[in-house]
């Protein structure tokens, strides 16, 4: 899958102050599903608070960390529906706000059904199976049926 990152840095009052940080999220999520971010602050000279946040109609904070030193992390969350992401750090000299389009994908349930014979009699049997697909990337689910 796609990863959307994430990169910035500047001062908010002092030219001296040095900040980096990166967020690695996916650019399309599956609705429902459990996504991972991934978060670095390198080499702050202060404490700083990230916060990151899903936002469509009200805020929704996924995970808030502060740290005087180098941070890496990942973390999990659930995703509902069209987001936008943001990533939110703040010091006492320094200041930053990326927003960026997260795109949440519905996968409908497939249903495919073979039979042994292309057409059935009346009072004929046979076998079909069915192939029932959850997710472009998850295998299909088989199930076979023998009908008397």
């Amino acid at each position: 899958s796609s990863q959307g990152t994430l990169q910035k840095g500047k001062p908010n009052k002092s030219p001296l102050s040095k900040h980096l940080y990166m967020v690695a999220i996916p650019a399309v999520l599956e609705a429902g599903a459990t996504a991972k971010l991934c978060a670095d602050l390198m080499q702050p000279n202060e404490a700083l608070t990230m916060t990151t946040s899903l936002v469509y109609k009200k805020r929704t904070t996924l995970f808030k960390w502060t740290s005087r030193k180098d941070l890496h992390t990942c973390a999990q969350f659930q995703n509902d529906e069209v987001w936008n992401f943001e990533v939110e750090v703040q010091g006492s000299m320094f200041s930053s706000k990326e927003v960026r389009k997260v795109m949440i994908r519905v996968y409908q349930l497939m249903t495919f059904v073979q039979t042994d014979k292309p057409i059935y009699l009346p009072g004929q049997t046979g076998n079909l199976e069915l192939l029932v697909k959850c997710h472009p990337l998850k295998p299909f689910i088989f199930i076979s049926i023998s009908c008397f």
